[in-house]
């Protein structure tokens, strides 16, 4: 519609309705609009009113004078292609043959110019073969190739997943059985002799370490022993084990405590590897004269509660050499001070190291 102000509308003999506006004449077909203005030959846009005398030609009457319109003759009016342009210009044909690659389509064409108000009842035409581009093919057989290559990589990646879960499974397993077995080796309950009080924990950084405890009952009275073993977890669980062995065997030997300590080294030197050694404090509860005799090798010095005095020491047994040392070392011994009082108990504390705590 040339404008949205309507003087006069008016109807063929065609049947089409004509609209006379402020903007020119503007026809209607029943499907479209086309518009007449002073560049098609009208003396002006406003219109005031249309006439159609008994030839058909219809009157235009403008504020500048009138314009008649006479209809032209049935011809369909000329129209050619000129080039089709795709992946590049192809210059007008019959037929033609573009790749499917191309995407957008663009047809150039000229004809005579279209405000005769005449239809082409005979199109231009041109015959367009899309064809499938090799580089098409070479494209999907590689994304084939991909996707088949993804699910082959998400398979095994599922499958290492799978077994590296089980692998942790079947070794938190075993460490949980060495774990066990390790904490088998130390006693479930102290023992209860009347008048002391004994207590002993062992807690692993990890599932197994080199550290354990044991009580060991004598003729008179009872030994409190600790082992720390050089490394951590498995490295330290295997000869820790062996050192149990070693000192349960050694302990059923009757003799002071420099020959137990003696025997010990010189048998966990045999048996450990070089470079396994055994940091080893060890007391000696005597039931008689409540006394406790300490000896230690290459642990920190235990700490001494002294009940009359309220005050804390630390007992400075010399640590000499770690247990499973080359030759003969002597260990030192000594008397933890004045016999116990058992009204007012003293009390003890040793064997402490850096991951674990015993």
């Amino acid at each position: 519609m040339a404008s949205n102000l309507v003087v006069s509308i008016l109807q063929g003999d065609d049947g089409c309705l004509w609209f006379a506006t402020a903007g020119g004449v503007s026809r209607y077909d029943g499907q479209l609009f086309q518009t007449l203005t002073r560049q098609d030959g009208l003396v002006s846009n406003h219109i005031r009113s249309m006439v159609r005398d008994r030839e058909g030609r219809i009157w235009f009457s403008t504020n500048s004078g009138v314009t008649r319109y006479r209809l032209p003759r049935a011809t369909p009016p000329p129209v050619f292609v000129d080039a089709v342009i795709a992946d590049r210009r192809y210059a007008a044909e019959t037929e033609l043959t573009i790749p499917s690659s191309a995407g957008l389509v663009v047809f150039e064409f000229h004809g005579v110019s279209f405000k005769d108000l005449v239809y082409s009842e005979q199109s231009a035409t041109l015959n367009l073969i899309v064809a499938r581009d090799i580089r098409d093919e070479q494209i999907d057989e590689l994304e084939t190739r991909f996707r088949e290559r993804t699910r082959k990589l998400s398979e095994t990646y599922r499958q290492l997943q799978e077994a590296q879960s089980q692998l942790i499974s079947e070794l938190e397993k075993e460490l949980q059985t060495a774990h066990d077995m390790q904490m088998a080796l130390m006693p479930k309950a102290p023992p209860r002799i009347k008048g002391f009080d004994i207590a002993g924990r062992c807690i692993p950084a990890t599932h197994v370490g080199g550290d354990f405890f044991q009580y060991f009952h004598r003729d008179s009275g009872i030994a409190i022993t600790i082992a720390d073993v050089t490394g951590h977890a498995m490295e330290a669980a295997i000869p820790v084990v062996m050192f149990d062995g070693i000192l349960d065997s050694q302990m059923n030997i009757e003799g002071n405590l420099e020959d137990l300590l003696a025997r010990l080294n010189s048998a966990a030197y045999r048996k450990l590897c070089r470079r396994c050694l055994v940091c080893f404090p060890m007391g000696e509860l005597d039931l008689g004269s409540c006394t406790l005799r300490l000896s230690n090798a290459g642990c920190p010095y235990p700490y001494h509660f002294r009940a009359l005095t309220g005050e804390v020491t630390e007992v400075q047994v010399d640590a000499y050499r770690c247990l499973s040392s080359r030759g003969s070392p002597r260990y030192g011994i000594r008397c933890a001070g004045n016999p116990i009082i058992r009204r007012r108990p003293d009390r003890f504390l040793f064997g402490r190291c850096d991951r674990g705590r015993s």
